[in-house]
């Protein structure tokens, strides 16, 4: 399946999201890409909104602790 972890990629494709994240990096902070990654991030099947609620899930802390 692509996109599926651990799923093998061309070294088009690595070229490709190498481009997206140049692409990217010049348009959001570095705070801003890791929201937006943990915004997406699952968890027991379920989804993780914003960083609090994924610091809190995944090391038991709010993240100003």
């Amino acid at each position: 399946m692509p996109g599926a972890p651990g799923a093998r990629r061309s070294v088009g494709q690595k070229w490709d999201q190498g481009l997206a994240a140049v692409a990217m990096e010049k348009q959001w902070t570095k705070p801003q890409i890791l929201e937006a990654y943990l915004n997406l991030a699952r968890r027991s099947g379920g989804d993780l909104q914003g960083v609090g609620a994924a610091s809190e899930i995944l090391f038991s802390k709010s993240p100003a602790a």
